[in-house]
Protein backbone atom coordinates (compact mmCIF):
# COMPACT_ATOMS: atom_id res chain seq x y z
CA UNK A 1 0.00 0.00 0.00
CA UNK A 2 1.11 3.56 -0.72
CA UNK A 3 1.19 6.69 1.36
CA UNK A 4 0.01 9.75 -0.54
CA UNK A 5 1.62 13.17 -0.72
CA UNK A 6 -0.21 16.14 0.74
CA UNK A 7 0.27 18.41 -2.25
CA UNK A 8 -2.98 20.09 -3.30
CA UNK A 9 -3.35 18.25 -6.67
CA UNK A 10 -3.00 14.92 -4.85
CA UNK A 11 -5.56 15.55 -2.09
CA UNK A 12 -8.44 13.79 -3.74
CA UNK A 13 -6.31 10.66 -4.23
CA UNK A 14 -5.34 10.41 -0.59
CA UNK A 15 -8.33 9.18 1.36
CA UNK A 16 -9.02 5.80 -0.26
CA UNK A 17 -5.33 4.84 -0.26
CA UNK A 18 -4.85 5.67 3.39
CA UNK A 19 -8.09 4.08 4.56
CA UNK A 20 -6.90 0.84 2.96
CA UNK A 21 -3.45 1.29 4.46
CA UNK A 22 -4.77 1.76 7.96
CA UNK A 23 -7.22 -1.09 7.58
CA UNK A 24 -4.24 -3.39 7.15
CA UNK A 25 -2.73 -2.23 10.45
CA UNK A 26 -5.16 -3.58 13.05
CA UNK A 27 -2.79 -2.83 15.90
CA UNK A 28 -2.97 0.90 15.16
CA UNK A 29 -5.36 2.87 17.36
CA UNK A 30 -7.25 5.60 15.54
CA UNK A 31 -7.24 8.88 17.44
CA UNK A 32 -10.49 10.82 17.80
CA UNK A 33 -9.34 14.22 16.61
CA UNK A 34 -12.42 15.96 18.01
CA UNK A 35 -11.76 15.12 21.65
CA UNK A 36 -10.10 17.58 23.99
CA UNK A 37 -8.02 14.82 25.53
CA UNK A 38 -6.42 13.59 22.33
CA UNK A 39 -2.72 12.78 22.48
CA UNK A 40 -0.15 14.60 20.40
CA UNK A 41 -0.01 13.43 16.81
CA UNK A 42 3.15 11.89 15.37
CA UNK A 43 5.40 13.37 12.72
CA UNK A 44 7.55 10.58 11.32
CA UNK A 45 10.93 11.32 9.76
CA UNK A 46 11.88 8.55 7.33
CA UNK A 47 15.58 8.64 6.56
CA UNK A 48 18.66 6.52 6.00
CA UNK A 49 21.95 7.01 7.81
CA UNK A 50 23.87 6.68 4.52
CA UNK A 51 21.68 9.19 2.65
CA UNK A 52 23.58 12.39 1.83
CA UNK A 53 20.42 14.42 1.27
CA UNK A 54 19.18 13.30 4.68
CA UNK A 55 22.37 14.74 6.15
CA UNK A 56 21.68 17.91 4.18
CA UNK A 57 18.15 17.95 5.60
CA UNK A 58 19.41 17.71 9.20
CA UNK A 59 19.28 21.43 9.96
CA UNK A 60 15.77 21.72 8.53
CA UNK A 61 14.28 18.80 10.48
CA UNK A 62 16.09 19.76 13.71
CA UNK A 63 14.68 23.30 13.60
CA UNK A 64 11.25 22.01 12.60
CA UNK A 65 11.19 19.49 15.46
CA UNK A 66 12.36 22.06 17.99
CA UNK A 67 9.66 24.51 16.92
CA UNK A 68 6.85 21.93 17.05
CA UNK A 69 8.00 19.66 19.88
CA UNK A 70 5.10 20.72 22.12
CA UNK A 71 2.54 19.98 19.41
CA UNK A 72 3.80 16.67 17.97
CA UNK A 73 5.77 13.58 18.82
CA UNK A 74 8.71 13.29 16.43
CA UNK A 75 9.54 9.71 15.45
CA UNK A 76 12.43 8.35 13.40
CA UNK A 77 12.11 5.50 10.91
CA UNK A 78 15.08 4.04 9.01
CA UNK A 79 14.20 3.37 5.39
CA UNK A 80 16.84 0.87 4.26
CA UNK A 81 18.57 2.64 1.38
CA UNK A 82 21.48 0.20 1.12
CA UNK A 83 20.40 -3.40 1.62
CA UNK A 84 20.67 -6.73 -0.20
CA UNK A 85 22.63 -6.49 -3.45
CA UNK A 86 23.38 -2.80 -2.82
CA UNK A 87 25.58 -3.62 0.16
CA UNK A 88 29.23 -3.23 -0.80
CA UNK A 89 32.22 -0.88 -1.00
CA UNK A 90 31.42 2.81 -1.22
CA UNK A 91 33.76 3.05 -4.20
CA UNK A 92 30.93 1.87 -6.46
CA UNK A 93 29.21 5.21 -5.80
CA UNK A 94 32.17 7.45 -4.97
CA UNK A 95 32.34 9.35 -8.26
CA UNK A 96 28.61 10.08 -8.19
CA UNK A 97 28.70 11.23 -4.54
CA UNK A 98 31.78 13.41 -5.02
CA UNK A 99 30.13 15.17 -7.97
CA UNK A 100 26.90 15.65 -5.98
CA UNK A 101 28.53 17.17 -2.87
CA UNK A 102 28.92 20.75 -4.22
CA UNK A 103 25.21 20.89 -5.13
CA UNK A 104 24.21 19.37 -1.78
CA UNK A 105 26.28 21.93 0.13
CA UNK A 106 24.98 24.84 -1.96
CA UNK A 107 21.34 23.76 -1.67
CA UNK A 108 21.29 22.83 2.01
CA UNK A 109 24.06 24.89 3.59
CA UNK A 110 25.43 21.74 5.27
CA UNK A 111 29.13 21.04 4.85
CA UNK A 112 30.68 17.65 4.22
CA UNK A 113 33.91 16.99 6.09
CA UNK A 114 37.23 16.30 4.43
CA UNK A 115 37.45 13.05 6.40
CA UNK A 116 34.36 11.74 4.57
CA UNK A 117 35.72 12.91 1.21
CA UNK A 118 38.89 10.93 1.95
CA UNK A 119 36.73 7.86 2.62
CA UNK A 120 35.04 8.33 -0.74
CA UNK A 121 38.35 8.64 -2.55
CA UNK A 122 39.68 5.52 -0.84
CA UNK A 123 36.54 3.65 -1.85
CA UNK A 124 37.01 0.48 0.21
CA UNK A 125 34.59 1.07 3.08
CA UNK A 126 31.52 -1.17 2.99
CA UNK A 127 28.09 0.43 3.35
CA UNK A 128 25.08 -1.39 4.79
CA UNK A 129 21.99 0.42 6.09
CA UNK A 130 21.15 -2.37 8.52
CA UNK A 131 23.96 -1.66 10.99
CA UNK A 132 23.20 2.03 11.68
CA UNK A 133 19.47 1.28 11.63
CA UNK A 134 19.96 -1.37 14.30
CA UNK A 135 22.14 0.98 16.34
CA UNK A 136 19.48 3.67 16.13
CA UNK A 137 16.79 1.24 17.30
CA UNK A 138 18.85 0.73 20.44
CA UNK A 139 19.70 4.41 20.89
CA UNK A 140 16.06 5.48 20.45
CA UNK A 141 15.09 3.14 23.26
CA UNK A 142 17.86 4.43 25.50
CA UNK A 143 17.13 8.10 24.80
CA UNK A 144 13.40 8.53 24.15
CA UNK A 145 12.07 11.79 22.68
CA UNK A 146 15.44 12.58 21.10
CA UNK A 147 15.08 10.59 17.90
CA UNK A 148 15.70 13.46 15.45
CA UNK A 149 18.81 14.52 17.34
CA UNK A 150 20.10 10.94 17.28
CA UNK A 151 19.68 10.71 13.52
CA UNK A 152 21.72 13.88 13.10
CA UNK A 153 24.42 12.73 15.52
CA UNK A 154 24.86 9.43 13.68
CA UNK A 155 25.06 11.14 10.30
CA UNK A 156 27.60 13.68 11.58
CA UNK A 157 29.85 10.80 12.56
CA UNK A 158 30.03 9.74 8.92
CA UNK A 159 29.55 12.86 6.82
CA UNK A 160 31.67 15.19 8.97
CA UNK A 161 34.06 12.99 10.94
CA UNK A 162 34.41 10.21 8.38
CA UNK A 163 33.72 7.45 10.91
CA UNK A 164 32.58 3.98 9.91
CA UNK A 165 28.90 3.33 10.63
CA UNK A 166 29.56 -0.41 10.31
CA UNK A 167 31.90 -0.33 13.32
CA UNK A 168 30.26 -0.70 16.73
CA UNK A 169 33.10 1.36 18.27
CA UNK A 170 31.59 4.37 16.47
CA UNK A 171 28.42 3.99 18.54
CA UNK A 172 30.28 3.27 21.77
CA UNK A 173 32.00 6.65 21.39
CA UNK A 174 28.61 8.26 20.73
CA UNK A 175 27.16 6.63 23.86
CA UNK A 176 29.96 8.16 25.90
CA UNK A 177 29.30 11.57 24.36
CA UNK A 178 25.59 11.30 25.20
CA UNK A 179 26.14 9.95 28.72
CA UNK A 180 24.67 6.54 27.89
CA UNK A 181 25.91 3.16 29.05
CA UNK A 182 28.11 1.57 26.38
CA UNK A 183 27.65 -1.83 28.02
CA UNK A 184 23.86 -1.54 27.82
CA UNK A 185 24.13 -0.44 24.21
CA UNK A 186 26.33 -3.38 23.23
CA UNK A 187 24.14 -5.93 24.97
CA UNK A 188 21.14 -4.80 22.95
CA UNK A 189 23.03 -4.10 19.73
CA UNK A 190 24.37 -7.65 19.61
CA UNK A 191 20.93 -9.23 20.08
CA UNK A 192 18.78 -10.38 17.18
CA UNK A 193 15.81 -8.43 18.58
CA UNK A 194 17.15 -5.09 17.38
CA UNK A 195 18.06 -6.40 13.96
CA UNK A 196 14.44 -7.50 13.65
CA UNK A 197 13.29 -4.04 14.75
CA UNK A 198 15.45 -2.46 12.05
CA UNK A 199 14.13 -4.84 9.41
CA UNK A 200 10.59 -4.00 10.51
CA UNK A 201 11.31 -0.30 9.95
CA UNK A 202 12.59 -1.04 6.44
CA UNK A 203 9.43 -3.02 5.73
CA UNK A 204 7.21 -0.23 7.05
CA UNK A 205 8.89 2.36 4.85
CA UNK A 206 8.50 0.08 1.83
CA UNK A 207 4.85 -0.64 2.64
CA UNK A 208 4.17 3.08 2.69
CA UNK A 209 5.62 3.37 -0.79
CA UNK A 210 8.48 5.64 0.25
CA UNK A 211 11.28 5.31 -2.27
CA UNK A 212 13.15 8.57 -1.73
CA UNK A 213 14.74 10.02 1.37
CA UNK A 214 14.38 12.17 3.37
CA UNK A 215 10.61 11.89 3.81
CA UNK A 216 8.32 13.42 6.43
CA UNK A 217 4.93 11.92 7.25
CA UNK A 218 2.15 13.33 9.41
CA UNK A 219 0.06 10.76 11.26
CA UNK A 220 -3.25 12.48 11.97
CA UNK A 221 -4.66 9.40 13.63
CA UNK A 222 -7.26 8.77 10.95
CA UNK A 223 -4.99 9.42 7.98
CA UNK A 224 -1.30 9.39 7.07
CA UNK A 225 -0.11 12.26 4.88
CA UNK A 226 3.30 12.61 3.23
CA UNK A 227 4.51 16.17 3.77
CA UNK A 228 7.74 15.71 1.82
CA UNK A 229 9.58 13.05 -0.15
CA UNK A 230 13.06 14.32 -0.92
CA UNK A 231 14.87 17.40 0.35
CA UNK A 232 12.79 20.49 1.08
CA UNK A 233 13.52 23.72 2.92
CA UNK A 234 12.04 24.79 6.24
CA UNK A 235 9.47 27.25 4.88
CA UNK A 236 8.15 24.66 2.44
CA UNK A 237 7.92 22.06 5.20
CA UNK A 238 5.92 24.50 7.34
CA UNK A 239 3.55 25.09 4.44
CA UNK A 240 3.05 21.36 3.93
CA UNK A 241 2.27 20.91 7.62
CA UNK A 242 -0.41 23.60 7.45
CA UNK A 243 -1.92 22.02 4.33
CA UNK A 244 -1.90 18.56 5.89
CA UNK A 245 -3.49 19.73 9.13
CA UNK A 246 -6.26 21.56 7.28
CA UNK A 247 -6.98 18.83 4.77
CA UNK A 248 -10.64 17.80 4.80
CA UNK A 249 -11.90 14.53 3.35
Amino acid sequence: MRISCCFVPMFYKIVLTLIILLANQPEKQITNLSTETMEKKDIIYVFDAHCGWCYGFSDVILHFAEKHKNEYNFKLLSGGLITGERVGPIGAMSDYILKAIPNLEKTTGMKVGQAYIDVLKDGTRVQNSLIPAKALCVLKEMLPDQEIMLAHKVQELQFVEGKDLQDQVTYIDLCKELGLSADDFLMKFESSEYEQKAQHEFAQSSAWGIRGFPAVVLDRGDTLLAMSNGYTNLSSLEEKLLIAENFKE
